[in-house]
């Protein structure tokens, strides 16, 4: 017995690894000798395989077997909801993720999964009353700049610019900030979609600057006592540029902090606003000459 669950444990981890590698006539095979063994991940991943081929009824059927023979798998549910969302059968969708949710108690994923269905179905307040719910999104779900993005975009459509502003920029940070992960291409572009759209009757157009900024020690540390220090910065003015780049300053520094220089490389309205390169800092002692960098 001991040594079935593990030749399907090793399976299924090929199964999944196949996915994720874009080999999905592999995942095909794997989810067949699965199925022999009766185990309930070869529903998913023949599914998530068709789907990858472009056989999308047949994926929906595959998921809708397994629903019926394992009903109490979340992941079968899960990925049902979504294609069925995809193919605009979103009453059933609906369905889906709230029988999910029953099992999983994730309220996180599928609050934006269900946000996502009623924007589709173009119940757009719905969608922004669902997202409402969810005060921090949790690690099993999407990431707050998800979320963030996924409100911004609602918001535009709903025709509120300026909030739909705010949350696109706070998207946007979340983006650049979140070290634990990388940045998702696609969300990226839905993130500089929603803010060229939100910032389009703005008067003053974003700006890429480079920034020099200097500073000294406020206490009585030996020397060095200051510095100058190089950014590169895209932002709408240089108090605002200031404040991108006050979070680089280690903070015995930062009430001292001052622009020493300013020069404007030009209007950058596609660009995230943001620090986008930070020198290394050029220190000198209080008697001395300060060298630029």
């Amino acid at each position: 017995m001991a040594s079935e669950l593990d030749d399907v444990q090793r399976l299924s981890r090929a199964g999944f690894t196949a996915l994720r590698e874009n080999r999905p006539d592999d995942a095909l095979t794997i989810a067949s000798q699965l199925k022999q063994h009766r185990f309930s991940a070869c529903f998913e991943i023949e599914a998530r395989a068709r789907w990858a081929k472009g056989e999308r009824n047949r994926a929906v059927q595959v998921l809708q077997e397994g629903v019926t023979q394992a009903s109490a798998v979340p992941s079968l549910w899960h990925w049902l909801a979504c294609y069925q969302s995809d193919q605009g059968q979103y009453d059933h969708a609906l369905e889906a993720f709230a029988r999910e949710s029953l099992l999983s108690g994730s309220l996180t994923a599928n609050s934006y999964n269900v946000a996502v269905v009623y924007e589709r179905m173009g119940r757009l307040q719905d969608a922004l009353d669902v997202l409402d719910q969810v005060e921090c999104p949790d690690q099993c779900g999407p990431s707050p700049a998800h979320f963030a993005e996924l409100r911004a975009r609602l918001l535009l459509k709903c025709g509120r610019r300026v909030d739909a502003l705010r949350i696109a920029e706070m998207a946007a940070a979340l983006m650049q900030f979140d070290a634990d992960n990388p940045i998702d291409p696609a969300l990226h572009d839905r993130v500089l979609r929603n803010l060229r759209e939100a910032r389009a009757d703005r008067s003053k157009a974003t700006q890429q600057l480079v920034v020099i900024v200097e500073s000294h020690k406020t206490g009585g540390e030996p020397h060095p006592t200051g510095f100058f220090r190089r950014f590169e910065v895209v932002a709408d003015a240089v108090d605002e540029a200031l404040g991108f780049i006050r979070p680089f300053i280690t903070e015995q520094y930062r009430d001292a902090l001052k622009i020493s220089e300013t020069k404007l490389v030009g209007p950058a309205p596609d660009q995230l606003k943001r620090v986008v390169r930070a020198g290394a800092a050029v220190w000198f002692d209080r008697d001395e000459d300060p060298r630029k960098v």
